[in-house]
């Protein structure tokens, strides 16, 4: 571990002052990715080793929250107040619990739902109905 963004652009810059070639937007995405799973990683790490104890009685109150974000989840719940509610008490309880919090942030941001709410065309189709609608409805006679 130890990768950072800027490595990859030291390659891509490389690359680019030596062989003068720039640099494609896939391997651009590669280093960001790399960067990404290096930092996930980094922070299992501190969570696994540098815990001192495990506390197991707040560990049903731990999987009972991170349930609850899933099943907000799963049911289609967008509110980012909830999420975020559960989420600072799911923060504690890993505290209470005595694993490094910051997992608990790692573990609650793959609960947030990443599918629109609307498909794409019918929204686009929506406000281009809109549109025409306020086009004419401004025509100054």
């Amino acid at each position: 571990m130890g990768y950072s963004h800027g490595d990859g652009y030291c390659v891509c810059n490389w690359r680019t002052g030596i062989a003068g070639e720039p640099c494609t937007q896939s391997l651009n995405y590669l280093f960001v990715a790399l960067a990404i799973v290096d930092d996930l990683c980094a922070v299992v790490v501190i969570a696994v080793f540098y815990t001192d104890t495990i506390a197991f009685a707040p560990l049903m109150f731990v999987a009972g929250l991170y349930s609850l974000l899933l099943v907000f989840n799963f049911i289609g719940i967008r509110k980012s107040t909830l999420y975020l509610l559960v989420a600072v008490l799911f923060r504690y309880a890993m505290l209470q619990f005595c694993v490094h919090a910051t997992l608990a942030g790692m573990l609650a941001a793959l609960t947030i739902p990443t599918v629109p709410r609307y498909k794409p065309e019918l929204f686009s189709e929506h406000v281009k109905e809109l549109m025409q609608y306020f086009d004419t409805s401004h025509l100054v006679l």
